[in-house]
């Protein structure tokens, strides 16, 4: 599984907790549906064994930042992948892209592939690596159409997917050590993105609860080991609840402490004392003893 970027998971903590407004809606629909596409890609890419890879490679280089959603390392050349989860019809017209049934026009991944490439070859040569580069646009969707695409574009649609992937994969030697080296190169060089939501909140604004995340319905304990959604059904275990609750405060409020206290009164006193001390010291760090007792996640 990857990782969601920071302000992603402000905003799955935020979105039963707080009202967002609709452009906050807007862009957690477009994370969601984005990470669920890079997590399939890579998920595919994982049951080829002639490459290794890095996904949510981000890296600055001369003050600009760019971020390649995978980047494939085989022994002769990088491969690198912007993965788009679209779905609907879209038109190319004059090296743009658009919405077909309103014509917006969109930001062109194409472009954005293109400029992160030129990035990408000017770090390996920082890093005194030289090594053939080539990149595409996978629309990871089965739903997606683009009208009007030249040959010359470097997209990959669903359905040619699995077809490229096993061109890339055949007649390939297993892994060298120079290209795992590489690898570690850079990933010295990956930076993590924290940058926040841009959403302003405060402790006292938010609604204090666990909440089932399909619906958003307040969660009910059912027996000793998990909590029920009443509306959906949904079923999850104590642990499960007190690790996400955990990981929610954490990133809404990341200068503070998780203290049992803490989630308690986070919570709505719906978690307890008891189920809480049992799950962050099988799950978490511990750290001090008695009132200075507070933890961080693995």
């Amino acid at each position: 599984m990857l990782e969601r970027s920071f302000a992603h998971q402000q905003l799955r903590a935020l979105k039963w907790r707080l009202p967002l407004d609709d452009d906050s809606k807007y862009y957690l629909e477009r994370l969601e549906r984005g990470f669920e596409g890079e997590n399939e890609f890579s998920e595919i890419l994982a049951s080829y064994n002639t490459c290794t890879s890095i996904h949510d490679f981000t890296f600055e280089i001369d003050g600009s930042t760019r971020q390649i959603d995978t980047v494939f390392l085989s022994n002769n050349e990088c491969i690198l992948f912007e993965v788009k989860n679209y779905i609907g019809d879209f038109i190319y017209k004059e090296d743009e892209f658009y919405v077909y049934h309103n014509m917006q026009k969109i930001p062109s991944p194409v472009r954005q592939v293109d400029e992160a490439s030129s990035k990408f070859r000017e770090l390996l040569q920082r890093i005194g690596v030289r090594k053939s580069v080539r990149h595409y646009v996978v629309f990871i969707n089965e739903e997606f159409h683009l009208y009007n695409a030249p040959d010359r574009l470097s997209i990959i649609t669903r359905a040619q997917l699995r077809r490229v992937l096993d061109n890339l994969a055949r007649n390939r030697d297993a892994v060298s050590d120079t290209t795992l080296q590489l690898k570690e190169k850079l990933l010295a060089h990956n930076i993590k993105d924290t940058r926040p939501a841009q959403v302003i909140y405060q402790y006292d604004n938010l609604k204090k609860n666990v909440f089932c995340f399909n619906d958003g319905s307040p969660l009910h304990l059912s027996g000793r080991n998990s909590f029920t959604c009443e509306t959906c059904d949904l079923k999850t275990s104590v642990k499960e609840i007190v690790l996400e609750t955990a990981r929610d405060f954490s990133v809404l409020f990341p200068t503070e402490k998780i203290t049992v206290p803490a989630l308690i009164d986070f919570s709505g006193g719906v978690l307890t004392k008891h189920n809480l001390q049992k799950v962050l010291t099988e799950e978490c760090v511990r750290h001090n003893k008695g009132r200075g007792t507070h933890y961080t996640l693995r």
